[in-house]
């Protein structure tokens, strides 16, 4: 069964810019203070050394970046919810968008409305996130 466009829209966002890993941990700490609530999040980074033999050294290489959280909502019982912090495609050491877990084979109308609001919430919260760093940058 295909996904729903209308729950690929509701569980995505993406970042009008992709953020290194400090940055990434910047806006989790943002969503957990504005939504309130606890945002609980591993790491997944790969990285390695190169070596150049003409150097006669190693050189490091950034790698796959990858972050899961689970954000739990403080205003209200029962909304929580996993999400993935998902690499960008033209810089992998970078993360690009944020996808919160899908059960296989629900629709939208399967997902509790508290949780629906905890996506909105989030998705809010993102978008002012970047608003005000592009302001900070003028």
């Amino acid at each position: 069964m295909p996904i729903d466009n209308l729950l690929l829209e509701k569980t995505t966002i993406k970042f009008p810019k992709p953020l290194n890993l400090k940055g990434s941990e910047k806006l989790l700490e943002y969503i957990s203070k504005k939504l309130p609530g606890d945002v609980n999040y591993t790491v997944n980074y790969y990285s390695h050394f190169l070596y150049n033999k003409e150097r006669k050294k190693s050189l490091k290489s950034n790698g796959t970046i990858g972050i899961t959280a689970n954000i739990i909502s403080s205003k209200e019982a029962m909304a929580f919810w996993d999400t993935s912090m998902l690499s960008s495609n033209e810089n992998l050491s970078r993360l690009s968008s944020m996808e919160f877990s899908k059960v296989p084979g629900w629709d939208i109308a399967d997902y509790r409305p508290e949780v629906q609001g905890l996506w909105d919430d989030v998705r809010k919260i993102v978008e002012d996130y970047f608003k005000e760093r592009e302001f900070l940058r003028i």
